[in-house]
């Protein structure tokens, strides 16, 4: 049996799925979202799951940016593949071949809890004590990402309140969705042409929001936030139905 199972493992291989999926998770770890410690814990347990959910395959892939002062730099960036070996039982009698496909499931989902588990201590492990969120700054690397990628699921956990020189949220005076969505065209209109990309290069995409916000937040500001940002995310091509906002 251990001569069976070791030729086993001495044919594993690294081989690329045709199924691969890539998600880009933003993640705010700014000081306004990790000083509620239930807050923190609502976050980690939402990347697991999320992450979890998405990574399957061999080939899947996880890109990690942070929310922060310098979001828009093209090194703000973390990527991780998951990889798989694959498994060969043609010299196995039926009976070591079950025993081995059995030993080769578990040693898939002990990887793949590993990895999501790496990927979230890392994501979580980022820590900028500066209160500034530059949000719009990483649309031109979503842009990159999408030619990079293709369609890709986009992750955002952040409290979503753009504070920069673009524009200051908490600054402005916001009476109507209307005029909340017409704030955001206007902002992207300008990333857009400041960074020269393409006004549709969200078209094939989805993009999740879970607001890393304390649970007794009342702020005005974030009765506006899902207008203003379907207004930035559909003047890039995204459709409506594809912009969820989520609460952690």
């Amino acid at each position: 049996m251990k001569t069976s199972l070791t030729i086993v493992l001495m044919a594993l291989f690294i081989q690329v799925s045709a199924q691969n999926k890539t998600s880009i998770v933003f993640i705010d770890n700014s000081a306004s979202t990790v000083l509620d410690e239930a807050l923190k814990e609502r976050k980690r347990k939402q990347l697991l799951n999320t992450l979890w959910g998405q990574i399957q395959n061999n080939g899947d892939r996880v890109i990690l940016s942070f929310i922060y002062e310098a979001s828009g730099s093209i090194s703000n960036k973390k990527e991780y593949v998951f990889q798989t070996p694959s498994l060969n039982t043609d010299k196995l009698t039926p009976q070591r071949a079950k025993i081995a496909e059995q030993n080769y499931r578990k040693l898939i989902q002990d990887k793949r809890k590993s990895f999501v588990i790496n990927v979230v201590n890392d994501a979580l492990a980022f820590k900028e004590n500066r209160p500034m969120t530059h949000i719009l700054d990483v649309l031109p690397l979503l842009s990159h990402f999408t030619q990079e990628f293709g369609a890709l699921n986009i992750y955002f956990f952040s409290d979503m309140i753009e504070d920069s020189p673009h524009r200051n949220l908490l600054k402005t005076n916001i009476s109507t969705v209307e005029q909340s969505e017409g704030f955001g065209r206007e902002d992207a209109k300008k990333i857009v042409k400041a960074f020269n990309i393409k006004s549709d290069f969200l078209k094939d995409n989805q993009v999740q929001v879970y607001l890393a916000v304390p649970a007794m937040e009342s702020r005005p500001v974030f009765k506006w936030l899902p207008s203003y940002w379907n207004g930035v995310f559909t003047s890039m091509g995204l459709q409506s139905e594809n912009l969820k906002f989520n609460s952690l």
